[in-house]
């Protein structure tokens, strides 16, 4: 039977999403936009439910109204009527979630694994469409939507945003503050709970609102998922009101702005933005994608890292609370924030140049190549574009007009907005909600601007004089298969259409940070060169040295490679130099849980036999896809022309070792809340300890928050959260609280593990065997083949410690097991014994120890 024409199913295609995906988008006849994309390589689905409504849409008397119902949704629903339900079932099925309330959108997504993605879809709809919206709970919630406002009063991006409203109109509803608090939500229990369900019943409908799933489930059971949960969405939507849709700015500006003096200090950021009304941009995405991929090509930031002036640069079409618009956002060093004026001027007349590029026929094919794309940020963009009704990515039309027309108007200097981070300001106005100190300043318009490099970055490899070429005889079997002058393992890696480069080297543990920092900085316009060209190029540094991944058309990623270790930083130099790295971003809840990635392993000294060492390999290669063994051999021949001045530290790193396993260590004051986190440090790095810390995060999550915020309100966070650092397992039981003192904090965490850890992680051999398939999902074969490299560079950096090199047979047992099969092998082993057996081993204090702490510069 034929469907009505408005249910049709239009099938895309995405090149950047893994080889074999198929997507296909369908509109119901209750006008609920659907799209399903089957990944046959995803171990997980992703589920997104985005309503075209956002804060700027709320009442204008109740600012933060469209926040709070974001919040209300998780307090119960007509088939989960109990507050935090919702959550422990994505908990119990190893999943996760979270929400986000936009300006002119709201989502609620999940990634799941493939078994729960049709409950996962019903509740979902169950959520977003029934909630209760219980009056008690909501008035509870609001308490909470404060303290998290207060808290967000530490967050950079907040006082940014807050800076920037300061070029809107007063009269358009992006010119206050949206977060929500006590104040703006200062009404009665009943008249909130009224506001909420008119503000719900009114906007979430089926007309304004979009479901997409991504994974390994077949496309046509998945639209066949999603169709079943949309019709049952009602429709119905309420005109939106046309102010938030007006033009928001106001005349042009530059506006100088600064942090509040307790945060920590970091490096200023330069932001310039061309506002564009909504229909010159929806008609113009393909010129504007292209623009955005020109000024990222490494010309202009070579042009600005030669002056010395910035650390960092990027380009946006999608900024944060722009609204529709061009953004350039450089990071500047400190001798960059005394040529602010010429920075700016160089960086007009870029936009300029490149516009009249992009509508050269020429220009085009070579800027338009797609990258791979993040599957989780992905499924989220294509969602809250449909919600919109905006078109798919996939759909924007690419047909480039023979001039700049109407984009070309509005992209000149005179529109530009100028937003200037500084340090300090004496003479100030303050933004009235958060207190964000700004100021208009006047400076006369400058032509000094200097032109930016024509030379690309990329260029052939040169081949090194009286090197022969080596013939393959035969083709190698994955392994090693040279010795010197680089240690060269060839194959064994994930089938891919082009190839891949990972090598690395030893260095210093000693100021590591500070030097990956600034090799970051140094590369900048040799990776944006590489990325024009379809080359992407990861960089990190670990216990056993420096490293570099680059991935893409063999053509260019030798030459990509060698430029981008030319500029790694062999002089150890203060990081200060350089300038500060960028403060974290987020609750301080958030940056707590970031130190979990960040901090030095620490061991208990009354349990080790000897110190720790690491011995890592001088000079590591490995090469994949479609480079031969002979490219392989002759470009790290090349390459190792460049390594000598690298090596000349020693390669045997020690681990940092804790002298105390329960010592505090104390975050400046950098909010006005209290906080606390204990890190609990696994004993190994082994597969059966990933997954065991892994459990008991699953087991103790749902019952720490119910404990600490909701039964004995010590804090409105409260969470249990498994990292890694360079692949070493961690917990961190992390509080945020208003409120609440240090010691009672540490003493409540310490309550919970003693009374709770291990009758929480008494499970039985039932609930293991569903929790072996939710880490199969987490841990299995990669997604995608950025994931499989990586992997298995690292796993393989792993392998070859304290090996010579010596013996071809090394490379047989390096690729005998990949890392997601030893995973695997290590999850058959697990048994609910392992598990209650580690739970004792917390509770007894058998494993290290660490606790974190933020006090306020007040208190």
């Amino acid at each position: 039977m034929n469907r009505p024409q408005s249910e049709q199913i239009v099938e895309c295609t995405y090149p950047e999403l893994p080889a074999g995906s198929r997507g296909a988008t369908q509109c119901l006849d209750n006008g609920l936009q659907l799209l399903a994309v089957e990944v046959p390589t995803a171990r997980q689905v992703r589920l997104v439910g985005a309503v075209g409504v956002g804060y700027l849409d709320e009442p204008a008397v109740l600012p933060g109204l469209a926040h709070l119902l974001e919040h209300a949704l998780f307090l119960g629903s007509r088939e989960a009527p109990m507050p935090g339900e919702f959550a422990a079932w994505v908990g119990s099925q190893g999943g996760r979630y979270n929400a986000r309330t936009h300006e002119r959108v709201t989502d609620i997504h999940m990634v799941l694994p493939p078994a729960a993605a049709r409950e996962g879809v019903a509740r979902l709809q169950d959520l977003l469409i029934q909630p209760c919206l219980d009056e008690a709970n909501v008035g509870r919630e609001v308490s909470v939507l404060d303290a998290e406002f207060k808290a967000r009063l530490a967050d950079p991006a907040f006082h940014r945003q807050a800076a920037l409203s300061r070029f809107f109109l007063p009269s358009h509803p992006a010119y206050i503050c949206h977060a929500g608090n006590q104040a703006s939500l200062d009404v009665s229990p009943r008249e909130l709970r009224r506001q909420l369900v008119a503000f719900h019943e009114a906007h979430y409908r089926s007309e304004r609102m979009s479901l997409v799933m991504l994974g390994p489930i077949a496309l046509e059971e998945q639209l066949s998922v999603l169709r079943a949960a949309g019709r049952g969405i009602p429709s119905g939507a309420s005109p939106l009101k046309g102010k938030a849709e007006s033009w928001r700015w106001g005349d042009t500006a530059q506006l100088q702005w600064c942090l509040p003096e307790a945060l920590p200090e970091r490096s200023p950021i330069l932001e310039l933005i061309w506002p564009l009304p909504p229909m010159v941009a929806e008609q113009s995405p393909g010129p504007l994608g292209l623009l955005v991929s020109s000024l990222c090509d490494g010309a202009l930031a070579q042009t600005l890292l030669d002056r010395e002036a910035i650390s960092d640069m990027s380009a946006s079409l999608a900024a944060e609370a722009v609204g529709t618009g061009l953004s350039l956002a450089l990071t500047l060093r400190d001798t960059g924030k005394h040529q602010v004026d010429q920075t700016v001027a160089t960086c007009q007349a870029a936009v300029q140049e490149r516009l009249a590029h992009v509508f050269s026929p020429s220009r085009r094919h070579s800027l338009s190549r797609a990258m791979p794309a993040h599957l989780d940020q992905w499924t989220l963009d294509q969602a809250r574009r449909l919600a919109q009704r905006l078109p798919p990515l996939d759909q924007a039309d690419r047909q480039l007009p023979e001039k700049g027309g109407a984009l070309s108007s509005w992209l000149v200097p005179a529109a530009c907005r100028v937003l200037e981070e500084v340090r300090t300001l004496e003479s100030s106005c303050r933004v009235p909600e958060t207190q964000t100190r700004y100021r208009e300043i006047q400076r006369a318009s400058s032509q000094d601007s200097l032109p930016c490099a024509t030379e690309r970055c990329l260029r052939t490899a040169p081949a090194i004089a009286g090197q022969p070429p080596i013939a393959d005889d035969a083709v190698p079997s994955p392994g090693l298969i040279e010795t010197r002058p680089v240690a060269l393992w060839w194959g064994g890696g994930p089938e891919q259409k082009e190839a891949s480069w990972c090598l690395g080297w030893s260095a210093p543990l000693h100021e590591q940070r500070g030097r990956l920092m600034r090799w970051r900085q140094w590369s900048l316009a040799a990776r944006q060169a590489a990325r024009t060209h379809g080359v992407s190029i990861t960089l990190g540094g670990d216990g056993l040295g420096d490293w570099v991944v680059a991935k893409g058309p063999s053509t260019y990623l030798e030459s990509s490679i060698a430029q981008v270790c030319a500029t790694w930083p062999a002089r150890q130099e203060p990081a200060s130099v350089y300038g500060v790295e960028s403060a974290s971003s987020g609750l301080l809840a958030q940056r707590l849980l970031a130190k979990l990635e960040t901090a030095p392993v620490s061991v208990e000294l009354g349990r080790l036999t000897r110190k720790p060492t690491l011995q890592a390999p001088a000079r590591l290669s490995w090469v994949n896809g479609e480079l031969s063994a002979t490219q392989a051999r002759e470009g790290c021949r090349r390459l190792a022309s460049l390594l000598p001045s690298w090596t000349e530290t020693s390669s045997t790193h020690e681990v940092d070792l804790e002298l105390e396993s329960t010592s505090i260590r104390w975050v400046p004051p950098q909010a006005e809340d209290y906080a606390v986190m204990l890190q609990i440090e696994a004993a190994d790095a082994s597969p059966t300890s990933r997954l065991l810390m892994k459990l008991l995060e699953w087991c103790h999550d749902a019952a720490f928050f119910k404990e600490l915020r909701q039964q004995r309100g010590l804090g409105y966070i409260a969470a249990v959260r498994y990292r890694e650092i360079n692949g070493w397992p961690r917990l961190g039981y992390v509080v945020q609280s208003p409120h609440t003192d240090i010691e009672e904090l540490q003493k409540a965490i310490t309550e919970f593990i003693d009374d709770q850890a291990e009758a929480l992680a008494a499970i039985d051999i039932e609930t293991m065997e569903h929790r072996r398939g939710s880490l199969r999902a987490i841990w299995g074969p990669p997604e995608t083949t950025d994931e499989a490299t990586l992997a298995g560079w690292h796993a393989l950096r792993v392998a070859t410690c304290d090996t010579p090199f010596r013996s071809p047979t090394v490379g047989d047992n390096a690729f005998r097991l990949a890392p997601w099969e030893r995973m695997d092998t290590a999850l058959e082993s697990l048994t609910p014994e392992c598990l209650a057996s580690f739970a004792e081993a917390v509770t007894r204090r058998e494993l290290a120890w660490t606790w974190w702490a933020h006090v306020p510069s007040s208190r």
